[in-house]
């Protein structure tokens, strides 16, 4: 055979091989930029979770800072009402110490004319304590020592709580009538209701009989604060008691004083006043 059929021969030998190697480089290249491509695609999507992250904790950090700034400003309108109830207070010592002396001095006057009354500063209530001074039992008409007993205690009572400077912190006079635990609980508050009423008609009808209890300046006082209430056999002992039927006399202040001057003492203490 020739030379050149030799080479002839040959040559598809070749090609094929260039073919080969051609081929390799391409799938080298394919596959280098499908890598090249991958780590593109988790870098973005790690830059991607990295932001998410991070404009998370910012959002955390601005609520945070939005929080703090919120606490600190109610922590701010909370000191300045303290403040002010502090002030608020101050204005109403002296009214206060004014009540507390009031009071006292009621209790002394009623003991040095010989009157049997108990006298609770923490709510201005008289409790009287004579045995069943004033009714008979499921009557609601004042019995002869009542009435005595009341123009003695009237006129130390106003004299004190109607004068012109203990009159200007109290609301109202509340006379409280009240029944023993014998009966209907129905029947008793009406009955204690209809005692309180006996009681305030017969000081206002004494004065208008020409036998005052108080002077016109005092009476109109009184007629302006005094109030009714029945409160039944509320407070009374288990057992049937004569004592228990009676009146009692409350003192309403203005402002709820004795109620606030408790109140200061919370609030030096960082609490809340009731």
């Amino acid at each position: 055979m020739s030379l050149r059929a030799r080479r002839g021969a040959q040559s598809p030998v070749s090609v094929t091989q260039n073919e080969a190697f051609s081929l390799s480089i391409s799938d080298l290249m394919s596959a280098l930029f499908l890598l090249v491509l991958a780590l593109f695609v988790v870098v973005v999507v790690q830059l991607v979770q990295a932001r998410g992250r991070m404009e998370a904790a910012q959002a955390r950090a601005e609520a945070s800072a939005k929080r703090a700034d919120e606490l600190a400003k109610r922590a701010e309108q909370e000191a300045e009402k303290a403040k002010a109830f502090e002030q608020y207070i101050q204005v109403h010592v002296s009214g206060y110490e004014l009540v507390i002396k009031g009071l006292g001095e009621i209790e002394s006057k009623l003991q040095a004319q010989g009157i049997r009354a108990e006298v609770n500063r923490e709510t201005g209530e008289v409790i009287i304590k004579d045995e069943g001074l004033f009714f008979e039992k499921n009557q609601s008409v004042l019995t002869k020592k009542a009435k005595e007993f009341l123009d003695g205690f009237i006129q130390v009572y106003g004299a004190v709580v109607l004068s012109d400077e203990f009159d200007s912190e109290i609301r109202w006079i509340v006379v409280e009538g009240h029944t023993s635990s014998e009966g209907e609980d129905l029947h008793n508050l009406d009955l204690s209701l209809d005692r309180a009423e006996a009681v305030i008609h017969y000081l206002f009808d004494k004065n208008q009989a020409g036998q005052p209890h108080l002077s016109p300046v005092y009476h109109d006082r009184l007629k302006s604060k005094l109030v009714a209430a029945g409160r039944g056999e509320f407070g009374a002992s288990s057992e049937v008691d004569a004592r228990d039927r009676t009146v009692r006399f409350r003192l309403h202040f203005k402002g709820d004083i004795l109620e606030i001057w408790r109140n200061r003492f919370l609030i030096r203490e960082g609490e809340t006043p009731r």
